[in-house]
């Protein structure tokens, strides 16, 4: 199938070891999933409240790890509290751009995204936020627009440049942080969380988190909830999007919305605004809870209506056995369309659904340079030796 130009969506379905009476996770063994630790954050802590498996190593053991397999990083606010080195970012930054990893940071780690273009200041102080909800997909899985963020401590990282990537949140923090000469964010609605696709990958960047914060809202830990979500679901859309012909799809974008399907066999899901001709539904088991597991190889299907911003039925789809159902439609129509999820049989209740509209970048990540390596003090070695050379010749001669 060949897209030019045109924004699409997709949504995933995929199931947790989560079981609904009392929690307990009962993880197949997801190994895709790396977590490094952290001194002020535990996203670790809301991966197993959600039941999802993961390897977790010692901030020292990120420079030697083999992130062949990986498909998810997490790197917790104090897994390096001074500046890592160099060939670790680089690593890092290859995961993301060159082998289409997704990526959690939060705060103190925010090293690891700098070469992105982004920008910080930690002359900040502790406090309190009304913060306002920019996101579509954060906006519905958390049912408001406005939360209340608690930043239990002073020195946080404060965004003072985005390099323009989207906004997941932002609030006034004026009383907390003072405008410095070069901020390029106004304190007043200064970027608390941001998302962007960087080449094959994704980043998502929280200046909040768990552990030391824990006193916030509970809708605080929820947006938690989703940070920690979106790195998966970001996954699950790039894969649903390599069986799709679209030249360039590193030049591709695509902001999501997270839910999760209830008992009863209906569920709206709000895609971010946009346009196109191309919708695509997937769906991916990723880990199953035990009940599921029970269920053993029996088929599983799901039906699922779009909606155009018009509220008009753009067509109702089963999802075929390969887990995709493709939607096209006659006309271009901004705004937000909408999944319905008309009923499912033999998923978990608690299956995650991700909605995706996918589009080109309106700015690329900045270029940037591996370090160099041997090359790198080549050229001037070669001037001097050049420079040498005739001297020592003529001093023999």
């Amino acid at each position: 199938m060949k897209i030019k130009s045109k924004l699409l969506f997709c949504i995933v379905i995929f199931v947790f070891a989560v079981v609904a009476l009392n929690g307990a996770a009962y993880a197949a063994g997801n190994k895709e999933i790396l977590v490094v630790r952290g001194d002020y954050d535990s996203i670790e802590s809301v991966l197993d409240r959600l039941g999802i498996d993961y390897d977790i190593i010692s901030r020292d053991k990120l420079s030697d790890r083999n992130l062949t397999g990986v498909k998810q990083l997490y790197l917790n606010c104090g897994c390096d509290e001074r500046n890592p080195g160099g060939g670790v970012i680089d690593r890092v930054k290859r995961f993301v751009e060159k082998d289409g990893g997704s990526l959690y940071v939060s705060d103190w780690a925010s090293h690891y995204i700098g070469r992105w273009g982004v920008k910080f200041h930690g002359d900040s102080l502790s406090g309190d936020v009304k913060a306002t909800i920019n996101d579509v997909g954060l906006k519905n899985y958390l049912g408001t627009d406005k939360i209340d963020i608690r930043y239990d401590n002073e020195k946080w990282r404060v965004i003072v440049d985005r390099h323009d990537y989207p906004v997941l949140l932002s609030g006034n923090i004026s009383k907390m942080y003072t405008e410095k000469d070069g901020d390029k964010e106004s304190p007043t609605a200064s970027p608390l969380a941001i998302s962007f696709k960087a080449l094959k990958g994704n980043v998502v960047y929280t200046t909040f988190h768990n552990e030391k914060n824990a006193s916030g809202s509970a809708d605080m830990m929820k947006a938690v909830e989703y940070f920690a979500l979106k790195p998966i679901a970001d996954t699950a859309v790039q894969k649903a999007l390599s069986g799709i012909d679209i030249k360039d799809i590193e030049r591709y974008n695509f902001n999501s919305s997270i839910s999760f399907l209830k008992k009863v066999h209906s569920e709206d899901i709000v895609i971010p605004q946009g346009e196109s001709k191309t919708y695509i539904f997937a769906v991916t088991d990723t880990v199953l809870s035990k009940d599921a597991m029970t269920k053993g190889t029996k088929a599983k299907s799901c039906e699922v209506e779009l909606f155009g911003p018009d509220g008009v039925s753009r067509g109702t789809k089963n999802v075929g056995s390969n887990g995709i159902a493709i939607f096209d439609v006659p006309e271009d129509r901004p705004g937000n369309w909408k999944f319905v999820v008309k009923s499912y049989t033999d998923y978990d209740d608690y299956a995650l659904v991700t909605a995706a509209s996918v589009g080109k970048l309106s700015k690329n990540p900045p270029e940037w340079d591996d370090g160099g390596g041997c090359s790198a003090g080549l050229l001037p070695g070669l001037l001097v030796f050049a420079m040498i050379v005739p001297f020592v010749i003529r001093k023999r001669g």
